[in-house]
């Protein structure tokens, strides 16, 4: 995610409604907790949050929760996420690659444990 779309985002949430690029206007519910799975099944972590775009609210992607084994999130924008099904958000990414995700830097100092809302 570039610093302007960074910028932009001042909303993470729990939960919502997220459009993938790949499957048209259709959107599927993305929570906390979901599996992350590399484009070989492997599991590579788990969703802290969506990050939201306010003007105008979209979700525009998914933070990468790594603990406790590092401590840090990284920044999944929406179109390396291959599909969403069940409790699986599986990337476009192999095993090696998701680890060149850039981290998240929130410029609003909130963290992914901040908000609850679905986006309207």
């Amino acid at each position: 995610m570039d610093n302007a779309t960074a910028r932009r985002c001042r909303r993470l949430l729990e939960q919502a409604t997220v459009v993938l690029p790949q499957q048209g206007d259709s959107g599927v519910i993305v929570r906390r907790g979901m599996r992350f799975a590399s484009r070989e099944g492997s599991e590579v972590g788990r969703v802290a949050a969506v990050l939201v775009e306010d003007d105008p609210p979209r979700a525009v992607a998914l933070l990468l929760d790594r603990l406790p084994a590092y401590r840090d999130y990284l920044c999944v924008p929406l179109e390396l996420v291959a599909s969403v099904a069940g409790e699986t958000v599986s990337l476009v990414l192999n095993s090696e690659e998701f680890a060149s995700l850039p981290r998240w830097r929130d410029p609003a100092g909130s963290s992914p444990q901040s908000a609850k809302e679905e986006p309207t």
